[in-house]
């Protein structure tokens, strides 16, 4: 009898014992970074990015080293991953991030890529048919052509295709580009076959990507529609355009994503070095940055960081009183590859 009681109170004081150091691991175990999706409204622009963890001790929780993705749209009101407004987009809305955007660099020790600085020119509020995608070496602008809700669905299916297409995997950059855009082409007009109400839905794409070999640059791009892509080379500050609108006189546009069963967009490949910018500008059906504008300030600020240039640019859009607002994303290629919009 004594030995049973015995026996039972050293196996409860081993149950109570295993549960409070059980109990003490689970507490101090760390939570696991959630891999989410969030909306950040900044600067009159809505940005999804993936949800990126902080470090620890930085002041005010600043954003830790990573690689740089951002998928932006230039009104106040998310989409769902189809383009749709919905529940879904709206959960995202919690994260109460609205401070000034920051900027995620990569670790020093990653290839060379892009600096990026995106930024719309729109009031805060006011729908526009403007979305990009933003990587460590692509940068990827599409319009609308429909007005605001169609127009950004339009364009953020289009967007879609090209975050899929493998262009930084592609042996053949160039048929990559063509590959995408035509991907594009048939998800956009596959949807409005099957929703009457949007059956002219279409959009202007330019996509820019860089590849690296050693301290070679290759620049590779696709155009369709009425925005322009320009290139300022580092050691003249020159800025030249690389596409022509696909349009007449300023009207609109006859080659976008959405228009035929066909697209065939123009695709460029130069080579390119460190320092270079480009820019990727789009245009409304009443307004466009005049060239010699878009050139005076560039190679004004050819020697200033990016982010003013482009700060210069949109305030010389906004002084025009455009009815519609514009976007502009512009990139340095730089050996230290980062995001600010």
């Amino acid at each position: 009898m004594l030995a049973t009681l015995m026996f039972l109170i050293v196996f409860l004081a081993v149950v109570l014992i295993g549960g409070a150091v059980l109990l003490r691991a689970r507490r101090l175990r760390p939570l696991p970074v959630p891999r989410r999706q969030r909306t950040l409204v900044e600067s009159g622009a809505v940005r999804t990015a993936p949800d990126f963890p902080r470090e620890a001790g930085a002041p005010g929780g600043q954003l830790a080293k990573q690689p740089v993705q951002a998928l932006g749209m230039a009104p106040t009101r998310p989409l769902d991953d189809r383009g749709i407004p919905g529940p879904s987009a709206y959960e995202f809305l919690g994260t109460r991030d609205f401070g000034v955007a920051p900027v995620r660099e990569l670790v020093a020790d990653w290839p060379p890529g892009l600096a990026v600085v995106a930024l719309a020119t729109g009031s805060i509020g006011y729908p526009s048919p403007d979305a990009y995608f933003v990587q460590r070496n692509i940068i990827a602008v599409a319009r609308g052509l429909n007005g605001a809700s169609a127009g950004q669905r339009a364009a953020t299916l289009t967007l879609s295709a090209i975050i899929t297409a493998p262009l930084g995997r592609a042996a053949d950059v160039a048929k990559a580009l063509r590959d995408g855009a035509k991907s594009a082409n048939q998800l956009v007009r596959s949807v409005a076959r099957r929703e009457p109400e949007n059956s002219d839905l279409a959009t202007t794409l330019d996509v820019v990507h860089v590849a690296f070999d050693g301290e070679q640059a290759t620049l590779c791009y696709a155009h369709a529609g009425t925005a322009a892509i320009w290139l300022q080379r580092a050691d003249t500050a020159r800025l030249e355009p690389l596409t022509q609108a696909h349009a007449v006189d300023g009207g609109p546009a006859l080659r976008a994503v959405g228009f035929t069963a066909d697209l065939t967009p123009d695709i460029g490949e130069l080579p390119a070095g460190m320092g270079d910018r480009v820019f990727i500008v789009t245009a409304t059906p009443y307004y466009a940055l005049p060239a010699e504008a878009l050139k005076s300030i560039a190679v004004d600020h050819a020697d200033k960081p990016l982010a003013d240039c482009v700060t210069a640019l949109a305030e010389a859009a906004r002084a025009a009183a455009a009815p519609e607002g514009i976007t502009i994303v512009a990139a340095e290629l730089s050996r230290s590859p980062s995001f600010h919009g």
